[in-house]
């Protein structure tokens, strides 16, 4: 994993993105090493055009394109920064007050891939629940975001066993290495 370099003044997020960005790297490769160490576009596994930590925009809001040029790693690291940030910030907009770093956590992994409008987190049952005061629902259905193109996927499942893990109080790596004995 990358060295995050996050701002101290908010230890509560500074934890949340911690936490969040150890489970999304341990299930978002930076896929597509090109000989030389560069990263190319690639397909991911519904068809959208993605570079770097999973990332299908630029930060000026274009669409990953495959005829757009290799990057860096230290350039895939810069861009999973930015939309780390953006996406917690999103999570933190949605659920109220101070949530635990283990709960924004958790969600702030689930909206990197799933996005945070009303068919994606913000739409989400977990965040309902959430909001809701039901912290057990929010943490089951966290589980429901287990497909993609409709199919469930073993990858998707691992995922999401690990962020409720996290949203329950494990430690990243735990959660992660649980995740994988649940999903064999």
């Amino acid at each position: 994993m990358p060295k995050l370099d996050l701002p101290a003044d908010d230890p509560a997020r500074r934890a949340a993105l911690e936490d969040a960005a150890a489970v999304m790297h341990f299930f978002e490769g930076c896929e597509k090493k090109l000989p030389g160490g560069l990263i190319g576009p690639y397909l991911d596994m519904v068809k959208v055009p993605t570079i770097g930590w999973g990332n299908t925009e630029w930060p000026d809001g274009r669409r990953v394109s495959m005829d757009d040029p290799p990057i860096t790693q230290a350039e895939a690291d810069a861009l999973f920064l930015v939309f780390l940030n953006r996406f917690a910030d999103k999570v933190f907009a949605l659920i109220p007050g101070k949530a635990a770093p283990k709960h924004a956590a958790a969600f702030i992994s689930l909206a990197y891939n799933i996005g945070t409008g009303a068919k994606g987190f913000g739409g989400s049952s977990a965040l309902r629940k959430f909001n809701a005061g039901d912290l057990a629902g929010a943490a089951a259905s966290i589980e429901l975001w287990n497909k993609a193109g409709g199919q469930v996927v073993k990858g998707l499942q691992r995922r999401r066993r690990a962020e409720r893990l996290l949203f329950e109080g494990a430690a990243p790596k735990a959660a992660c290495d649980r995740a994988v004995l649940d999903f064999p």
